[in-house]
């Protein structure tokens, strides 16, 4: 299929405009806009992502080792990415590597930090490291991103080292693109919302943070026990974890007590 004359015309106008609006040239955009509109093109505009400096606060051991990592993300990172990248820079195994972020342990790896509202210079997240076990080299770094992040890569940053970064060294975000775009697709036929099911109560870990279930005794995650002054909600049933977890409670008491008879 032939590109019109009108489409070619555009895209080259579409440049023109991007780069005078990314020089801060206002009367070279104001024409460029104003030649656009002649031509009634419609357009997708998308500015260019941004980088945000995030700080990770690591814990091992069910205490705060008081080291921390700069590591360079964007609002859209996932946390696939997340773990391949702080895994080459830190040499730290993924299968170690267990984030908490807003009381959520190990959030999906699709979920981007966006959703989590993080999106802005400074955020913080919490990396609990478990203890180091026997894992293929291969598995340390295979996802890899313009050939920054490649299989057995020597790790730049061990995570013992706080890594200082400033805003001058970050490079400036790339132009902003405008292109005439295709056809859209055709609009998907809307469902009814599923009922979103009442989250159960939970205690607030005081080391870790870590969300746990009213009826565990200590942290599911460090081990930490559960505060004195949290009171279990009168009206809450335990789920079927808690429940098999009591009975084999139960279970280990009463053979305690056998073998002190």
């Amino acid at each position: 299929m032939a590109v019109s004359q009108a489409t070619i015309e555009a895209g080259k106008l579409c440049h023109l405009f991007s780069e005078a609006v990314r020089t801060g040239d206002i009367a070279e955009a104001q024409k460029h806009a104003a030649e656009l509109a002649r031509l009634r093109c419609p357009l997708n505009i998308t500015p260019a992502e941004k980088d945000i400096l995030v700080v990770v606060q690591i814990f091992q051991g069910g205490k705060n080792t008081n080291k921390r990592v700069v590591i360079m993300l964007t609002p859209q990172t996932t946390f696939k990415e997340l773990k391949f990248k702080f895994s080459a820079k830190c040499n730290v195994t993924i299968d170690r590597q267990r984030w908490i972020v807003n009381n959520e342990i190990s959030p999906d790896d699709g979920d981007t930090l966006a959703k989590y509202g993080i999106d802005r210079d400074d955020a913080v997240l919490i990396l609990y490291l478990l203890k180091e076990v026997n894992t293929p080299k291969e598995h340390h770094a295979e996802w890899s991103e313009a050939g920054r992040v490649t299989p057995n890569s020597p790790p730049d940053t061990p995570f013992e080292e706080v890594v200082h970064v400033r805003r001058e060294q970050v490079q400036a975000p790339a132009p902003i693109v405008l292109q005439a775009p295709k056809a859209p697709p055709p609009l998907p036929i809307p469902r009814p919302a599923a009922a979103v099911p009442r989250p159960p109560p939970r205690w607030d870990c005081p080391a870790c943070t870590l969300a746990n279930l009213p009826y565990r005794p200590s942290c599911e995650m460090c081990g930490t026990d559960r505060p004195e002054t949290y009171k279990i909600p009168a009206d809450y049933r335990a789920t079927p974890e808690e429940t098999k977890f009591m009975d084999d409670q139960a279970k280990s008491d009463a053979a305690l007590r056998e073998l002190h008879e």
